[in-house]
């Protein structure tokens, strides 16, 4: 099992690298084989996008959320 968890560990870094590369959600997600809603998990359980990140978006609203 542990070999299951290294590969996932790796396979979120890689997913992390490439959105904070540029990749939009769309992208990565179709270069990994996977679905836009399981890279924005992915992101967001380490932490991206930060509250600057969000903070810098145009259009931003502070407080609210999308």
């Amino acid at each position: 099992m542990a070999g299951v968890e290294q590969s996932k560990l790796e396979r979120d870094a890689a997913i992390v690298a490439a959105r904070l590369a540029g990749g939009s959600v769309r992208e990565v997600a179709k270069v990994a084989g996977m679905s836009p809603s399981q890279i924005q998990v992915i992101g967001h359980a380490v932490g991206w996008p930060s509250s600057s990140q969000r903070a810098a978006r145009p259009g931003h609203r502070p407080g609210h959320r999308r």
